[in-house]
């Protein structure tokens, strides 16, 4: 079990991480998301893309055993 612990802990870190470093790409306009459904128009999803990492990882970083 302790194993197990260690290895989400392990995720969670290399998840921030990886987390920053879309949020820097996104904020310094390196990226942008869209998404098109049935063949309508492009709609641009960067705003809400950044939204949901930022908050991904703050739930991330909120976590107790994280801290550890």
């Amino acid at each position: 079990m302790t194993a197990m612990l260690e290895n989400h802990i392990a995720w969670m870190k290399k998840e921030v991480v990886s987390l920053n470093a879309r949020i820097e790409m996104i904020e310094a306009g390196k990226a942008r998301f869209y998404s098109k459904h049935d063949n309508g128009p492009s709609v641009d999803t960067t705003d809400t893309i950044l939204a949901d990492n930022k908050e991904l990882k703050a739930e991330l970083e909120g976590l107790k055993e994280y801290d550890n």
